[in-house]
């Protein structure tokens, strides 16, 4: 009886060092979305974080991005200063950006209609907006404007917002973490 547990053991971890580190959590194959064209209005409004024009437009960038917006998106900011040397040192005290971008919808659950979106294979992806290379933890007026005005725009699931934004504190340990429909991409060779 033993034997065969012990070899049963072996067997599965064989298997499991043998499917490699990462196949767990190995995409699906995906199911059928369609990308959907949006279109937002962004005006930041923040009492402690303070934005240059560039600045808010590269944020919006990342955001978009991590969230899965087809790479065709176009993020252009206005309400900022006119001098564009002063537009990138400059904080402007309400930069606003207008964010055309496509978002990805699993298909059976597509807002309304409309025959031109193209189709494409998504599936659930994990996604924290917070860390190296994207939103930094102390940005939480903008990530809970961010939570308002732009995830209504994707097909999102599990969103976990652990605490409430304090206007003039620091919050070092905020996150926001969220399941997103986004394009499987092809595994590298």
């Amino acid at each position: 009886m033993h034997a065969i547990r012990w070899t049963a053991g072996l067997l599965a971890l064989t298997l499991a060092l043998a499917a490699g580190p990462g196949a767990a959590a190995e995409p699906s194959a995906g199911q059928p979305g369609v990308w959907k064209p949006q279109s937002l209005d962004f005006d930041y409004m923040g009492f402690t974080d303070h934005y240059t024009c560039d600045g808010l437009h590269d944020r919006m960038r990342v955001v978009l991005r991590e969230l899965g917006a087809r790479k065709d998106m176009n993020v252009m900011s206005y309400g900022c200063s006119s001098d564009s040397t002063r537009r990138a040192l400059r904080e402007d005290r309400f930069p606003a950006a207008k964010l055309d971008f496509a978002a990805l919808f699993p298909q059976d659950a597509a807002p309304a209609p409309d025959a031109a979106g193209d189709a494409t294979a998504g599936a659930w992806k994990s996604v924290n907006l917070v860390g190296s290379g994207k939103l930094d933890p102390e940005e939480c007026e903008l990530i809970e404007q961010v939570v308002r005005e732009v995830l209504p725009h994707f097909a999102v699931r599990k969103v976990e917002q652990p605490q409430s934004c304090v206007p003039h504190q620091s919050t070092r340990t905020y996150a926001l973490r969220l399941e997103v429909f986004a394009p499987v991409t092809a595994a590298a060779p």
